[in-house]
């Protein structure tokens, strides 16, 4: 019982101090009050396994580690939303974005079709392979201008048709 006395005591004394801390970091009330219940909720499952006068200590890194763990993930989510809201828009313009979109892929695709193969194998090997000018350029027993011609010679004729 003497264990519960002092986790009550423990709880009263820090928890104020302990949610302005978490506070500090996160800026959200409810993640605040569910942080700071998480790190008592440790404490009382470490509680044998911390030294006495060493509690608060424990709190504060397993609070301070929860706010960080917390604002990664926000940062995360933040990404994500950006990167979702400019691939695929939003509202109902998205859909048709997205349609045109493809019809610019498809018809870059025909285009690719219509190029001479060496251009074409060129394009694919510094484009989507993602190997270098000079690795092409010895592959194929040309030199490293020639390539860059060729690839000059593709975009050129993608830009002019598919604008």
């Amino acid at each position: 019982m003497g264990q519960e006395k002092e986790f009550k005591r423990l709880f009263r004394e820090y928890y104020p101090r302990l949610y302005a801390f978490a506070y500090g970091m996160v800026k959200d009330e409810e993640a605040c009050r569910d942080i700071v219940s998480d790190a008592f909720e440790m404490l009382w499952g470490h509680l044998d396994g911390v030294k006495d006068g060493n509690e608060r200590g424990f709190l504060y890194r397993v609070i301070r580690n929860k706010c960080i763990d917390r604002i990664r993930s926000s940062v995360s989510r933040q990404r994500y939303e950006v990167f979702y809201k400019t691939f695929y828009g939003e509202g109902d313009d998205s859909l048709s974005q997205l349609m045109d979109t493809e019809a610019k892929i498809e018809k870059m695709r025909r285009l690719i079709g219509t190029l001479t193969p060496q251009t074409r194998a060129i394009l694919n090997a510094c484009y989507f392979k993602g190997k270098k000018y000079a690795d092409v350029a010895e592959e194929l027993g040309i030199s490293t201008s020639a390539v860059k011609k060729h690839i000059v010679q593709a975009l050129k004729i993608l830009r002019k048709e598919v604008k």
